[in-house]
């Protein structure tokens, strides 16, 4: 190429007498020369190959050549085109009088492109630093800071201006600098290249308000130009220490709980054995002897008194029948669950079929039905007193009914989950005490109008909530009962 900085005669000759077209041509070079209108007048072959149509009138390339020709002077210029990057060198000249610049192109799209590479990774890995919720800090052999992300800003509450540069115990609490600097000396001269901070001790930071907190942390070196460089990743585990200390309190407390459980457990026992034990002596020794006198004395007694005495064996064996409950209910609801499959219609029909032998004068007024097919997975021997106090209740609560109509099915809740049903027509309950319903020995309805102690939905409750379900009810007085439970 001649000489940029030689003034070009009107010939349009290179110094030494060349023309330029011709040493343009000769050299290979990509080449072309415009007029003082933009007009091509001539290219080299090395550029129509490589270019072909990409030279098309540009504004931008067409302003480079005004300046050119207006100041007369050589000029290069960076210029992008659908073919490529290319450095051009503008010559301007004379030939015959009429004003060309040439164009002299040197490509330099490999060159770009890896500039723009090296461009794209580092914001790629600005942008990754930048959205990385954990500190990310750099230091250099000296221990001063060069890298502060955006996630150090929020931990250490530090903006990077001002840090950056700064000795690097700024960020640690003054007991932990001495012990940080042997930790970063000794992981120098060690083989490895990265490995987890507080192996040996509790991580810990201080933050521009001089407060401390916990931390976890990972440290790495690597040699970048001959120069050592530490980065280490940092998270602030403040609120998973705390998280940590509230379950061990907890855990503490559920401990603590559990071995008040255990005991209360064994005093229930104790009490068990007492009432089976202690309380149903006296009561059979009161039943005994009313019938003794009822039956070897009767003759000597009025009739006020043995009435007295049917009382006295009535009140014996209705307490002997609510300590047996209360047993019941204590060794139901304290046992171990084995669930199992369970056919609860075949269950629900041999309950219903107990239920008429007891009253054979009932099956011909009283229709249950009871869907087939019903399954799942439950403890049996407690679904089987479930059931039998629910249909045991509508059995009960529907004797009066000069007609009877009881049904046991399933239905699919809301959340997808399978509710079995107990429904019948009879007395019904006031919704106002709906809430004392599965209360132990709460009662709706007198015991002369319905017999019975209260316990059997207690235990209910109690069974279904041993399996993980629930049970509610619905009614209204003399117009029946809904009562729905889940298994799961």
């Amino acid at each position: 190429m001649p000489d940029q900085s030689a003034p070009f005669d009107g010939a349009g000759t290179a110094p030494g007498g060349i023309s330029l077209e011709r040493a343009l041509f000769d050299g290979g070079l990509m080449a072309a020369a415009f007029d003082a209108d933009g007009r091509m007048l001539m290219q080299t072959p090395a550029l129509a190959d490589r270019l072909g149509g990409a030279l098309a009138a540009q504004p931008a390339a067409l302003a480079m050549d005004s300046s050119c020709l207006r100041r007369a002077t050589p000029r290069l210029d960076e210029e992008r085109n659908p073919a490529g990057v290319f450095l051009v060198q503008r010559l301007p000249s004379l030939r015959g009088g009429t004003a060309l610049v040439y164009r002299v192109y040197l490509e330099v799209t490999s060159r770009s492109r890896a500039e723009d590479d090296v461009l794209v990774s580092r914001e790629l890995f600005r942008s990754i630093l930048d959205i990385a919720d954990d500190a990310v800090v750099s230091i250099d052999e000296r221990q001063h800071i060069i890298l502060f992300n955006q996630g150090a800003e929020r931990i250490f509450g530090y903006r990077a201006t001002e840090v950056l540069g700064q000795p690097l115990d700024m960020l640690l609490p003054r007991l932990a600098q001495a012990r940080h600097q042997d930790h970063v000396a000794g992981f120098r001269a060690s083989p490895v290249h990265a490995r987890p901070m507080g192996e040996r001790g509790g991580i810990f930071g201080r933050r521009k308000d001089g407060s401390v907190f916990p931390a976890e942390a990972s440290i790495s070196r690597v040699m970048v130009c001959g120069t050592v460089t530490f980065t280490a990743i940092l998270r602030d585990v403040t609120r998973a220490r705390e998280a940590e200390e509230a379950i061990r309190a907890l855990n503490a407390d559920l401990e603590h709980r559990a071995l008040q459980l255990e005991n209360a457990n064994r005093e229930l026992e104790a009490f068990s054995y007492s009432v089976s034990h202690d309380l149903r002596q006296p009561l059979r020794s009161i039943d005994g002897f009313s019938q003794v006198l009822i039956e070897d004395h009767a003759s000597q007694l009025d009739q006020t008194a043995r009435d007295a005495l049917g009382r006295i064996r009535a009140a014996s064996q209705r307490m002997s029948q609510l300590i047996d409950d209360i047993l019941d209910l204590s060794r139901l609801t304290r046992g171990d669950l084995h669930r199992g499959p369970v056919d609860l219609s075949d269950m629900a029909r041999a309950v219903v079929a107990d239920l008429a032998r007891g009253q054979p004068g009932r099956a011909a007024v009283t229709t249950v039905d009871i869907e087939p097919g019903l399954r799942d997975e439950a403890d049996p021997h407690l679904v089987r007193v479930v059931l039998a106090n629910l249909l045991g209740n509508a059995w009960k609560y529907t004797g009066r009914k000069d007609r009877a109509h009881i049904a046991f099915a399933a239905e699919e809740g809301e959340d997808g989950r399978r509710i079995y049903v107990v429904r019948d027509d009879g007395a019904g309950f006031d919704m106002a005490y709906a809430d004392k319903l599965f209360g132990a020995f709460q009662r709706l309805h007198g015991v002369a109008e319905f017999p019975g102690n209260g316990v059997g939905l207690a235990t209910v409750q109690r069974i279904i909530h041993k399996h993980g379900g629930e049970v509610w009810a619905v009614g209204q007085p003399d117009c029946g009962a809904t009562v729905r439970f889940t298994l799961h």
